[in-house]
């Protein structure tokens, strides 16, 4: 029973402890609170702190611009260990390069981890980021 009680819990822990941020670092909706550690004015990094040990799925939504043909990458980092990335090419839209990308990874971070989402190359005109977080249990 209590092995129910428990798993009930961590399910309504998946539901309830949340929170949405936009590009700059403003929350949008939920109830967890980040520490970030860069300036909002950083279009290129968004480095944070949790407030609460536990296990997160973190998934973050990067648009990347260019306007020559290189390659690009965007990474979810954990204390300066890579959890995922994705490298890629920018399709031209309208004679300017841009894209969207979203990666997701679930990590256990402590008070003291430190977690920088990162991406290669853009610029003020379309310069987008959302984060969303969840704590697992």
């Amino acid at each position: 029973m209590i092995k129910i009680l428990y798993k009930i819990n961590s399910l309504e822990n998946l539901f309830t402890k949340y929170g949405n941020f936009s590009t700059d670092n403003n929350k949008l909706s939920g109830n967890i609170s980040l520490i970030f550690k860069s300036n909002a004015n950083d279009v290129l990094n968004q480095k944070f702190s949790v407030t609460e040990n536990g296990l997160y799925l973190i998934s973050a939504t990067q648009r990347v611009t260019n306007t020559v043909d290189t390659s690009e990458t965007v990474k979810i980092l954990k204390n300066s260990e890579l959890l995922t990335r994705h490298d890629f090419n920018i399709p031209i839209v309208n004679s300017r390069r841009e894209t969207n990308v979203t990666l997701s990874t679930i990590v256990y971070l402590t008070t003291s981890d430190i977690v920088l989402i990162t991406r290669s190359n853009c610029d003020y005109i379309c310069r987008q980021r959302d984060l969303l977080i969840f704590k697992l249990i």
